[in-house]
């Protein structure tokens, strides 16, 4: 199911001042952590959300945060990339390619903020690891990728119980993953709240470059009258 080229590029106008809110909301946290430095609120936060104490619950965040580590991760992203590849959906695939790139800023702003991981007194830190915290690219990549694969599905598919699917699953998994990472003591909450905001920004100027150039393709592909007819 095709979608006028109009409709693609003049849909939801607003999302522009989403991003720029976004990214505002992302710096003033960016801000609080690199100057204020705070820890009493992150700590308490992760405190309560470690109460919970259900095995299947435990293991419900445990799974929702494994999708995000290597080599699952890339083999996803690579699997979905090469799904449009060889439906000859060329755009679509460098898109899903491009979405990555929220993760690849996220590591980059994780070393020059420095901030450590979540550890201290009755922290439950499911696996240390090595890396630093702030911003969660965990978050980021599934707000930018698995958002950018709902948004496909929502525009392409005609609807029915497989578009439903595939925009309930993966917006699913969005609003799974920062629990999880708090849960799991991996994150503090405002790296997890930084990292959706980045990533919103980023899937909006993502899917609004995206569909500039399909409207463009789209108005390329059509039938021209000829010459005499138009006049």
């Amino acid at each position: 199911m095709r979608t006028s080229p109009g409709r693609l590029v003049c849909k939801s106008r607003f999302l522009p001042a989403v991003a720029m809110l976004s990214l505002f909301g992302f710096v003033a946290i960016l801000f609080w952590v690199r100057v204020i430095k705070p820890i009493g609120i992150d700590r308490s936060t992760t405190l309560v959300f470690q109460r919970v104490s259900n095995q299947g619950f435990y293991r419900s965040m445990s799974l929702a945060s494994s999708l995000g580590y290597p080599p699952t991760i890339q083999l996803l992203w690579l699997a979905a990339t090469a799904v449009m590849a060889l439906r000859r959906r060329w755009l679509e695939a460098i898109f899903t390619l491009a979405s990555a790139g929220a993760a690849a800023s996220v590591i980059l702003i994780k070393a020059l903020v420095g901030r450590p991981r979540p550890a201290g007194e009755r922290i439950r830190v499911a696996t240390v690891l090595p890396d630093f915290g702030f911003p969660s690219s965990h978050t980021a990549h599934y707000v930018s990728f698995y958002g950018f694969l709902a948004y496909l599905g929502a525009t392409q598919l005609r609807p029915g119980l497989r578009r439903r699917l595939s925009v309930a699953l993966p917006l699913f998994l969005v609003a799974l993953v920062g629990p999880s990472r708090v849960y799991l003591g991996q994150h503090w909450l405002s790296d997890v709240i930084a990292a959706y905001l980045f990533g919103l920004a980023y899937l909006i100027g993502l899917t609004r470059a995206y569909r500039r150039l399909k409207a463009m393709k789209l108005d390329d592909s059509s039938p021209r009258l000829p010459l005499e007819k138009r006049i």
